[in-house]
């Protein structure tokens, strides 16, 4: 009954072990199951803001091609609008310059003009 005893004694001890073993792998891998939890909610944001930092450069890379386009078309505006007053300015000289000419002409018809009414009155300058 002793040997019984001490057999009995041992299969608790063996159960006991067996199941101190089971509880601390239990353990163990319940701690690295919420380790990897607890990794996938640290990483998960970090990939939604990558994401969101991505679509944040690619939406800034969009207006940097809005903007370069926008000054290219500035300078071609402003290289025609050159061109135009240049263009505006030589008109303008053009009508100065006829306008003298007509500013002539209207004193030289004024001089024909007082030439030929003396002659009609036949006054002798």
């Amino acid at each position: 009954m002793t040997r019984n005893l001490s057999e009995e004694e041992e299969e608790r001890r063996n159960c006991w072990l067996s199941f101190r073993r089971r509880e601390r792998r239990n353990s163990g891998e319940q701690r690295m199951g919420l380790h990897l939890a607890a990794l996938f909610f640290i990483i998960s944001p970090l990939f939604v803001f990558s994401s969101q930092v991505q679509q944040q450069i690619g939406s800034n890379q969009n207006l940097i091609n809005d903007l370069d386009s926008a000054k290219l078309r500035i300078s071609q505006l402003e290289a025609v609008l050159e061109a135009t007053i240049q263009k505006l300015d030589g008109k303008t000289l053009y009508l100065k310059e006829r306008e003298k000419l007509i500013q002539v002409a209207e004193t030289q018809i004024l001089d024909l003009q007082s030439a030929s009414y003396i002659d009609k009155v036949g006054l002798v300058l």
